[in-house]
């Protein structure tokens, strides 16, 4: 009886959808392969969302995966991909040539059909995470990090004067000794340390007060910035693998997929996206892309890449006794959106206003679902259901046509 209630709560699929996973993250850490030179391979990264100083509030970072050098470019607040083509141009390929492998995440500037071509024209490979696993790209992850942390020390109250603290941090940070090699990441590449303000000898007396105190300000900073990444880098040191565990599957395997995409986890007006399901599946799995990686049978509506980390899939436990417990309750609303077989009818319409318009909503009955199901959609959302719209108005349609045609019918007197 006992292994009955286990195996029934355990392959119960609503369960299997909405509970959270609280077990260690799948997948152990794949490093990388090693480069084989300085530049041969970056990795690139934006940070965005910074305080807006004039047209620029945002940073990309390039670093070199070998020698661990940074550099960080000042973009404005909504760089294009060409504009990010042209700034790596300007500061990374004037300098150092093109790498060979350039890793980043799945950003659309870096999946859009300017970069892809551009890079493939020019013989560079783009190496991208998998879907909604951006640890893939650990280092730039590291550096993003180190470097907010050392903004967040010293930028002033109005946030404004980040955009003056990147050559310091820049400095900072290539000529800063790694514990594992004992060098910097400047002395790697040009093999030699840089001259930094503090390893000068200066005269006692200067007659220019501006140039005394422009050379101590940059003393000042570099001080502290070797002082904030020193502290970051402590608090970043730690193993990869301790908080993960081991975990694969097969081809034709079932798993459920974590809901991370935005478009996928957009909960209907009214819900609280707290409480919408974690996972959605079952789905079955196609083949091994890496140690790491699967790709997925994604239903051809959804939109998005369809190769996953495994830290985000898990293992789908199926009612071997009972296959009727196997199917959804109700189809997923928020990942069928678009696909009209799953809407049975239009029932209703209202209209709704905010601040600068109005729209239109429409109250759909979805196939398998109780009335408790039934969602109000936007009209905007309801392109591929115009069959279900038109034939929810033209009842109303027909009937008004016939009531004004027995309006303007001529009254006849019946002898």
């Amino acid at each position: 009886m006992r292994d009955d209630v286990e195996t029934y709560v355990r392959t119960y699929l609503i369960c299997q959808q909405d509970k959270a996973d609280h077990q260690k993250k799948a997948g152990l850490l794949q490093p990388l392969p090693i480069p084989t030179r300085p530049w041969e391979s970056v990795s690139m990264d934006y940070i965005s969302g910074l305080p807006k100083v004039g047209d620029l509030g945002s940073i990309i970072v390039v670093v070199d995966r070998l020698s661990k050098y940074a550099t960080f470019i000042i973009a404005p607040k909504h760089v294009t991909a060409e504009g990010t083509a042209h700034l790596f141009f300007k500061h990374i390929v004037k300098y150092w040539g093109l790498p060979k492998d350039i890793v980043s995440h799945r950003d659309s500037r870096f999946t859009g059909v300017f970069w892809i071509e551009l890079f493939k024209i020019l013989g560079s490979k783009l190496s991208m995470s998998s879907s909604y696993h951006p640890q893939s790209d650990g280092q730039t992850e590291h550096f993003n990090s180190m470097l907010e942390e050392y903004l967040r020390h010293f930028v002033r109250g109005t946030q404004k004067n980040w955009v003056k603290l990147l050559d310091v941090a820049q400095l900072c940070f290539n000529a800063q000794k790694s514990s594992s090699t004992n060098k910097s990441a400047f002395e790697i590449v040009t093999g030699q340390q840089p001259l930094l303000p503090y390893t000068l000898d200066s005269p006692q007396s200067v007659r220019s007060s501006l140039a005394r105190n422009f050379s101590q300000e940059w003393k000042q900073n570099v001080d502290i910035a070797r002082s904030c990444l020193e502290k970051a880098q402590k608090r970043m040191k730690k193993y990869a693998d301790q908080n993960r565990r081991f975990i694969e599957f097969n081809a034709g395997d079932l798993v459920m997929v974590k809901v991370l995409d935005p478009r996928l986890s957009k909960s209907p007006r009214g819900r609280d996206p707290r409480l919408m399901q974690k996972y959605v599946g079952p789905l079955p799995i196609m083949k091994r892309i890496k140690t790491v990686a699967y790709r997925i049978e994604l239903p051809p509506w959804w939109k998005i890449h369809n190769v996953f980390h495994v830290s985000q899939l898990k293992k789908y436990s199926a009612d071997r006794e009972d296959d009727a417990r196997n199917q959804p309750s109700c189809p997923q609303l928020e990942l069928t959106k678009t696909k009209e077989k799953m809407a049975e009818a239009i029932l209703n319409h209202r209209v709704t206003r905010t601040a600068k318009r109005e729209h239109t909503e429409y109250l759909v009955k979805w196939k398998g679902c109780s009335s408790e199901e039934n969602t109000w959609e936007r009209v905007t959302n309801l392109k591929a259901f115009l069959p279900l719209v038109e034939a929810y108005h033209a009842p109303r349609t027909s009937l008004s046509q016939v009531g004004e045609k027995v309006k303007s019918r001529p009254h006849t007197r019946h002898p």
